[in-house]
């Protein structure tokens, strides 16, 4: 959990830099590659033919467009608007569901005595299946976690990580979460990876959100195989496209997002989520592997009062820079501060 770290506003002052980048990157792919020398001739009488045969727009449709623009709104407007009524616990997801609970509610102008969304209609198109692959990463990142293999594949991989620096890492861990997305998909990606380098985090000290924000960019970087995503998929079923078009412009896409885009997801990191910063107390939430000690120092070129500490005993635990600690004499008050 990041506690609130993460949310709708500040996700998008972080990612929409990098889509741009993204989004450029693949426009130039696809010119260069695959459009040069096209011609799209339009016929502007059938364009506005089409347009007319849309009709005016209704009640239902302008219904629908509100209760998406609130959404958006209140996702935005979330840590000003709604927190300091409902409290932290009132987040992103129970926003979506009550614009979803709105459209069931709101009745139709087209068809009288329903809903503008009835169950039926939500029933048939809601993607089951993606439902169900969500819940399954779940499952498995979960079981990874209580059974303690999340733990330890952590460390080993800390240890193999131990030795690069903040824009090193970020490139390193962009470079190997897109080539893995390549070949998975990229939700079963992010379910297995993410709490595997939260406890990676964890066992180095370092802030959690400089590897978990470049990896959950990097899944995005799924562009060479049809399997890799759902978009891909469905463009694939076309039978327009064969897998030599995806492996050749996907893998120029993915190398040159990654070559170009991994300074970006860096830079933007640390501008919106201040990532260089010490190990957060809000991360240190499980008293078996992490405990929050009165210690003052320097940590990250910070100077703190108090900082993280790993558990390595009942008796002792690892400062950032090393040093061991004895945990009955140093333990901070459990209380969040006010």
């Amino acid at each position: 959990s990041l506690h609130g770290e993460v949310g709708f506003a500040n996700w998008f002052l972080f990612a929409a830099p990098i889509a741009c980048c993204t989004l450029l990157i693949a426009l130039a792919v696809l010119h260069f590659g695959v459009l040069r020398g096209v011609r799209l001739s339009l016929d502007e009488q059938s364009l506005r033919a089409q347009l007319q045969g849309l009709g005016p727009t209704s009640r239902d449709e302008v219904v629908a467009a509100g209760a998406l623009a609130l959404q958006v709104f209140l996702w935005v407007s979330r840590p000003y608007l709604l927190e300091p009524v409902f409290g932290p616990g009132f987040g992103d997801s129970a926003t979506a569901c009550g614009a979803a609970v709105l459209l069931f509610v709101v009745p139709s102008s087209e068809r009288p005595g329903e809903s503008v969304l009835t169950w039926s209609v939500a029933q048939q198109h809601l993607p089951w299946g993606i439902l169900l692959l969500l819940g399954a990463g779940f499952a498995i990142a979960a079981g990874c976690e209580a059974s303690g293999l999340t733990t330890a594949l952590g460390g080993s991989l800390a240890e193999a990580l131990s030795g690069l620096t903040d824009l090193p890492l970020v490139i390193t861990i962009v470079a190997a979460v897109s080539l893995l997305t390549q070949l998975t998909s990229n939700t079963a990606t992010a379910n297995t990876l993410l709490p595997l380098l939260n406890a990676v985090a964890k066992a180095k000290l370092t802030n959690p959100l400089l590897l978990l924000l470049p990896t959950t960019i990097a899944c995005s970087f799924a562009f060479v195989l049809p399997a890799a995503t759902a978009p891909n998929s469905v463009i694939f079923a076309t039978e327009r496209l064969d897998i030599a078009d995806f492996v050749v412009n996907g893998g120029i896409t993915a190398g040159l997002s990654i070559a170009i885009c991994s300074p970006l997801v860096y830079l933007m990191a640390d501008t919106v989520f201040d990532v260089r910063a010490p190990y957060p107390r809000w991360a240190c939430d499980d008293p078996e592997s992490c405990a929050w000690v009165a210690v003052a120092g320097e940590v990250d070129g910070s100077s703190v009062e108090e900082q993280a500490c790993a558990v390595v005993s009942d008796e002792s635990c690892r400062l950032r820079n090393g040093t061991l600690v004895d945990l009955a004499a140093t333990l901070a008050e459990t209380a969040e501060p006010p």
